[in-house]
């Protein structure tokens, strides 16, 4: 496992603050996409910012507040997933219905959303994870800290995994 790298904070309780504000939803969201659940991601979030907390109590030093939480987060889900031994569990993934929309493109949708989440479990981990950092909108920089992979081999890694979910998806759809 990746650990967390440092990062400098001056004042612990108005910094966790500020990074619970900033992060909370984001890794509430990844971790319902990993997780697939509404509780669980909620403990996600809970433990991670309890790690948090307690170490910038403890005077840890961190210069990516972000890459930092997502490892960390990361870490959790890893860990909950093993002790669960659902070694393949997809995100789960949410539609809004608009209220223009008619029965039809609604149970469209809905079967893209399952054909989408039955194709993200075939990839292997690294590369769901990779789509999900993805997803989020981090830097490559901040999915290379995250994920461990070299900063030069993201790119590449991340175009192979959205190939792949691409493939996945086409192979799903044929009768």
């Amino acid at each position: 496992m990746k650990q967390p790298e440092k990062i400098e904070v001056e004042d612990p309780g108005k910094d966790f603050n500020a990074l619970y504000e900033a992060y909370s939803p984001a890794i509430y969201k990844f971790g319902f996409r990993i997780l697939g659940n509404h509780e669980e991601a909620n403990d996600l979030a809970q433990e991670t910012f309890f790690r948090l907390y307690q170490a910038l109590e403890d005077g840890c030093k961190l210069t990516n507040p972000r890459s930092w939480i997502y490892t960390v987060a990361i870490n959790i889900c890893r860990d909950h997933l093993r002790r669960k031994k659902k070694i393949r569990q997809a995100p789960n993934l949410q539609y809004e219905v608009s209220k223009n929309s008619n029965r039809e493109q609604d149970l469209e949708l809905k079967q893209d959303v399952a054909a989408l989440r039955r194709a993200l479990e075939k990839l292997p981990e690294r590369d769901r994870v990779l789509v999900m950092l993805y997803l989020d909108n981090l830097s490559y920089d901040d999915m290379a800290q995250v994920t461990g992979i070299k900063f030069s081999s993201i790119g590449k890694t991340l175009s192979r995994a959205i190939a792949k979910l691409a493939q996945f998806s086409r192979e799903g759809e044929k009768p």
